[in-house]
């Protein structure tokens, strides 16, 4: 695994026309630095699944700023 400290931001609530109720949480992710990741790969957080939306921040190639929003959604 991999050290990660993740705030929660903010999250909305829509309900569409045929009662399908969709929830998005956004993230902000600090990891140690690694190579390798781009926008849309996840990040696995127990039984969560975060989607990485951008943008990526390097600092200074010790930890890494990741904007990240988890999508769910339910019949109501």
């Amino acid at each position: 695994g991999v050290w990660a400290k993740i705030e929660p931001l903010g999250g909305s609530v829509d309900v569409e026309a045929q009662q399908i109720q969709t929830c998005s949480q956004e993230y902000r992710v600090w990891i140690r630095y690694r190579t390798g990741l781009t926008p849309w790969m996840q990040i696995q957080w127990g039984s969560r699944r975060l989607v990485i939306t951008g943008p990526i921040e390097d600092m200074q190639h010790r930890f890494m700023l990741i904007h990240a929003t988890e999508n769910t959604s339910k019949t109501v």
